[in-house]
C-alpha cells in the first residue's frame, strides 16, 4: 500500500510538496508461539510427560478450554510437566497425582498453575505458497506406497495410504482431505508436511507415525529444493487432522500444527518448536508417552504457513520525494 501525502505552505501560499512511502503487511506475533504445548482442548497425561529441554520453560503448557475448571488432569505420580501450567479457565485448576514445575506436592505445585489467562490468538493455515511450489514438481500419489525414496508428493483425497518400509521423503508432502496417511516403519522425511484444504472437516482426517519417524524441517533439504529452504519453522500444518504417534519416539524439527494429538504406547516425540492444536478434543498421552519441547533458534520469528492478525508497516527504503 503506498500512500502519498501533499503538504501546502500556510496561508493559502503556492508552495506545494509532496511525499510517497509504501507501507507493508506485517503479521503480529501471537504468544502462542511462546508455549511449548498449546491447545483449545482439555490436556489428560497419564503416566506421561511434557518437557522442556534444555530450558525447562519451553515445556509450558497452554490449554484455552472453559468447559470444565479442571482443563488438565494428571493421572500417576509419574505424569509430569515441566513448565507451568496455563489455563484460560478463571478458576482453574489440575488436579490428580503427578509433578508441575518439579514439584509434586499438590498444594505447592498450584504455584505454578496460573488460571485467567486470556487465550492467545491460534494461527490459521495457509498452503498457497506450498501449493505454488509444487506445481509442475509433484507427484501424484493414489494408494500405498513401499518406495525407498519419493519427492514432493501430492496425497490425493480419500486415497488412505500406508508408506511402508522406512522410506526417505523429500520436499513438499500435500495433503487433501479427506484422508488418513500412515507412515510406518520409520520414515525419514525432510521438509513440511501441509493440507491443502485446511478447514476441510471431517472428522476422521489422520496422519499417523507408527515407528519412530524423523521429520526435519525444510532447511536441511538440498539446494535444488530452492525456495523451499527459505520456508523455516514448520513441519507439519495440518489444523484439520488428528496427529497419532506410536510405537517409538519420533523427531520434529519445527513446529506443529494439528487438531488434536494423540501419543500412546511409550512413544513420543522431541519437537524444536512449538505444538498447536486447535481442536477441542483432548490431548491424550498415556503409557510413558513423552514430549520433549526444545528451544529453536529464531523463537520470536512465526513459522512459515502460519497465518496471524496482520498490520501495515512502514518501508523506509520506499520514500519519495514526488509531484504535488
Amino acid at each position: 500500500m503506498r500512500i502519498t501525502t501533499v503538504g501546502r505552505a500556510a496561508g493559502g501560499g503556492r508552495v506545494t510538496r509532496a511525499i510517497a512511502m509504501d507501507f507493508v503487511e506485517a503479521q503480529i506475533r501471537s504468544s502462542v508461539l511462546d508455549y511449548g504445548v498449546a491447545t483449545r482442548g482439555p490436556v489428560s497425561l497419564s503416566k506421561a510427560f511434557i518437557r522442556g529441554s534444555p530450558n525447562a520453560a519451553r515445556g509450558n503448557l497452554l490449554s484455552t478450554d472453559t468447559s470444565t475448571s479442571n482443563p488438565v488432569t494428571l493421572s500417576g505420580w509419574t505424569a509430569e510437566v515441566g513448565g507451568e501450567v496455563f489455563l484460560s479457565h478463571p478458576t482453574g485448576s489440575v488436579p490428580g497425582d503427578g509433578i508441575i514445575a518439579g514439584i509434586s506436592d499438590p498444594i505447592a505445585r498450584a504455584a505454578h498453575v496460573h488460571p485467567n489467562i486470556p487465550a492467545p490468538e491460534f494461527p490459521t493455515v495457509d498452503p498457497a505458497p506450498y501449493v505454488s511450489y509444487l506445481v509442475g514438481k509433484e507427484t501424484l500419489i493414489t494408494g500405498s506406497s513401499g518406495a525407498a525414496y519419493l519427492s514432493n508428493i501430492r496425497i490425493k483425497a480419500n486415497a488412505n495410504p500406508t508408506f511402508t518400509g522406512g522410506g526417505t521423503y523429500e520436499g513438499v508432502i500435500l495433503i487433501e482431505a479427506p484422508n488418513r496417511v500412515t507412515f510406518s516403519g520409520g520414515a525419514t522425511i525432510r521438509g513440511v508436511i501441509v493440507v491443502s484444504n485446511p478447514t476441510e472437516a471431517t472428522a476422521t482426517n489422520l496422519i499417523s507415525f507408527s515407528g519412530a519417524t524423523t521429520l526435519l524441517g525444510p532447511e536441511t533439504l538440498p539446494d535444488s529444493f530452492g525456495a523451499l529452504k527459505t520456508m523455516k519453522g514448520s513441519v507439519v500444518l495440518a489444523p484439520n487432522f488428528t496427529l497419532d504417534l506410536s510405537g517409538g519416539s519420533s523427531s520434529f524439527g519445527g513446529s506443529v500444527v494439528a487438531k488434536t494429538l494423540t501419543v500412546t504406547g511409550g512413544s513420543g516425540g522431541n519437537i524444536a518448536g512449538t505444538v498447536i492444536l486447535t481442536g477441542s478434543s483432548a490431548l491424550s498421552m498415556t503409557g510413558g508417552s513423552t514430549i520433549t519441547i526444545s528451544d529453536v533458534g529464531g523463537a520470536q520469528s512465526i513459522p512459515s504457513g502460519m497465518r496471524f492478525t496482520q498490520t501495515y508497516v512502514p518501508y523506509p527504503e520506499t520514500y519519495l520525494e514526488v509531484a504535488p
